[in-house]
């Protein structure tokens, strides 16, 4: 029985058929608070059970033995009386039946907020390890331990966590699975040659990026072409005449000088790290290049498009805002850009050294790869360092791994070693995957605990008329995408994706069969 004793039902006798408190049809029942029965008056409805009034106590009674109730064909069960209802009411006011309607229907049956919300950043907990590459400089393909590569110089992974392997120093692109299983995608000997698989041909290739439909595109580097490779293996020739020059136009009219980094904008665009011309250069999907940012100077300047100047930009990367981060290498800073082209700074002093700290409080040594997580951190592939750096929205930076020795470990965090790391990229849930160029290796760093927080919290006070079946935890910040997580019955749970240093505030609702209850007061935390 919905609000009341389990097994009390009202029987109408003409259609001998049961009928529990408060279903629609012979009878209905409202909701009114009151010791045992959970606040019943009702009456019937059919015009097969009318006309007579049933005293109420009679109800109570049978319900207090756990019977069904007789009615008659002719019966009508009367309101309970309300103990507090005023002796003197006005014949004007509201019947007692529309003022248990008004205020004290569905309010006793949902149940009430959860208490005591906590809400703690999980720990951060980074982990090494190698996904493939002997060691040894080659060009073998195959399982994770026997394979081979000469100066993986970019990577990027799509949406099935294949990693694309910009392998510079072997002409070719690589794809990796994610189980470590090396194979060829395009490539051979040097040169420039349109055409699928092995016959194709590239010239010391960078980058890359992969959109999503598997195409891989490639910054090609001594060709000072941009090379485009579908799933199939089929490569082609987006841009670059092939001059080592600087020039705006469509497909081969135009002209890059190096170029090293590059990355898909949301609309199927590229940016392009225009090395040597000191440029960021975009590309649409037709092939018309055009400048983006840079002044050509090879100088440090914050500002609008071509008013802000770089020096020997590596590569790109984009956030989920469209924003995108360059690894400004001899500035010795990570410089960000607006989707309008409005460049600044991120972090940096502009010293070739290494400090932790905040924004202009942070240095670097040749910053090259760069990539950006779901929850917004920047990482980077501090070169001369030997480490991979993390640089949170609001600029902190600190190290991620790697140390001070030039060396292979895989391990913990700071106790792992790189040898010249150049290059970094993100999967969707945040796993990073390391070019180690001098250990000829692909590396795997995962990191537990960035991006979320726990919750916690205590069961309502009143769970309602119906048992708790679950809760939802919501996390809110100011310009944040909102995130949950849930429970079937626990009072604890973990939201994910969240932005790292962002303070969220984290409230927490029951529901049950009757519905939803009432939020929580939140609690607040911001992640790692």
């Amino acid at each position: 029985m919905e609000g009341g004793r389990a097994g009390a039902t009202m029987v109408c006798s003409e259609s001998e058929r049961p009928l529990p408190f408060g279903s629609e049809g012979n009878m209905k029942i409202r909701s009114m608070a009151f010791a045992g029965l959970v606040g019943m008056s009702g009456w019937v409805a059919s015009a097969a059970c009318s006309s007579t009034t049933v005293p109420y106590e009679q109800v109570d009674a049978a319900i207090a033995d756990g019977a069904p109730f007789e009615a008659s064909a002719s019966d009508v069960l009367a309101p309970k009386p309300d103990a507090n209802a005023s002796a003197d009411a006005s014949p004007d006011s509201p019947s007692d039946g529309a003022a248990a309607d008004a205020g004290r229907d569905s309010s006793v049956l949902i149940p009430g907020p959860p208490t005591a919300v906590v809400v703690a950043a999980v720990p951060v907990v980074t982990t090494v390890s190698t996904l493939a590459g002997s060691g040894e400089l080659g060009f073998v393909d195959g399982a994770p331990g026997g394979a081979r590569f000469r100066a993986p110089t970019g990577l990027c992974v799509d949406s099935a966590n294949n990693i694309y392997v910009a392998d510079a120093g072997n002409n070719r692109i690589r794809k990796i699975t994610p189980a470590g299983v090396v194979s060829t995608l395009a490539g051979g000997a040097q040169g420039y040659l349109d055409g699928t698989g092995a016959a194709a041909r590239f010239y010391d290739p960078f980058g890359p990026a992969v959109d999503a439909a598997g195409n891989v595109f490639v910054a090609e580097h001594f060709n000072h072409r941009i090379r485009k490779i579908t799933a199939a293996g089929v490569v082609t020739t987006v841009a670059g005449s092939g001059a080592a020059d600087f020039i705006d136009g469509t497909g081969l009219a135009a002209a890059f000088n190096h170029p090293q980094g590059l990355a898909l904008t949301a609309a199927g665009d590229l940016l392009v790290t225009d090395t040597d011309n000191n440029r960021i250069r975009r590309v649409t999907q037709a092939g018309v290049v055009t400048t983006f940012a840079g002044s050509g100077a090879g100088t440090h300047a914050d500002g609008t498009g071509t008013a802000a100047s770089f020096s020997f930009p590596y590569n790109v990367a984009f956030d989920a805002d469209g924003n995108a981060y360059v690894g400004d290498q001899l500035n010795n800073r990570v410089r960000k850009m607006t989707p309008a082209g409005v460049v600044t700074t991120l972090a940096g002093s502009g010293a070739a050294d290494f400090a932790e700290g905040t924004g202009a409080a942070a240095s670097f040594n040749d910053p090259l790869g760069v990539t950006v997580d779901p929850s917004g951190n920047v990482y980077v592939a501090d070169y001369i360092n030997l480490r991979i750096r993390r640089i949170t929205p609001a600029g902190v930076v600190t190290t991620l791994a790697g140390g001070a020795e030039a060396d292979y470990v895989d391990g913990a965090g700071t106790t792992a070693r790189f040898n010249f790391a150049s290059s970094v990229a993100s999967a969707a849930d945040g796993t990073l995957y390391v070019g180690d160029n001098g250990n000829v290796r692909i590396r795997k760093i995962v990191s537990t605990g960035i991006g979320r927080l726990d919750v916690s919290w205590t069961a309502p006070a009143s769970a309602g008329g119906a048992p708790i079946t679950g809760y939802t935890a919501t996390a809110t910040a100011a310009g944040r995408a909102t995130k949950t997580c849930t429970t079937t019955g626990a009072t604890a749970c973990t939201i994910e994706r969240l932005t790292s240093g962002v303070a969220y505030a984290v409230s927490v609702v029951a529901a049950s069969a009757a519905g939803a209850g009432a939020s929580s007061t939140p609690g607040t935390g911001a992640p790692n």
